[in-house]
């Protein structure tokens, strides 16, 4: 049996399978779609309230005067007793 094919290419499984591809890629919700997706890597999103408080915050700055005052403290011993070592055991405890 012949088929007369309308148009200029032929039609074969492989054009048949790569259209099909190509549908399954385009529904975001395809399994083929979210492995491409996957495949990118990860993804971090930073929400706004985190982008305007990163915005103002320098977190390396430091105040000399601050600086000067505990050293200052360190170099007469103030924290060389046993209820500063502690409140400094509790709260580096609480942080992790």
């Amino acid at each position: 049996m012949t088929i007369d094919g309308i148009g200029s290419g032929s039609i074969g499984p492989h054009k048949t399978h790569e259209s099909q591809e190509a549908q399954k890629a385009a529904d975001p919700t395809s399994p083929e779609a979210q492995l491409a997706a996957a495949d990118r890597g990860d993804v971090v999103e930073i929400s706004s309230q985190g982008r305007n408080l990163l915005e103002g915050a320098d977190i390396f700055a430091t105040d000399p005067t601050r600086v000067a005052r505990i050293r200052e403290n360190i170099d007469q011993g103030l924290y060389n007793t046993p209820a500063v070592a502690e409140q400094i055991a509790v709260r580096l405890l609480s942080e992790v």
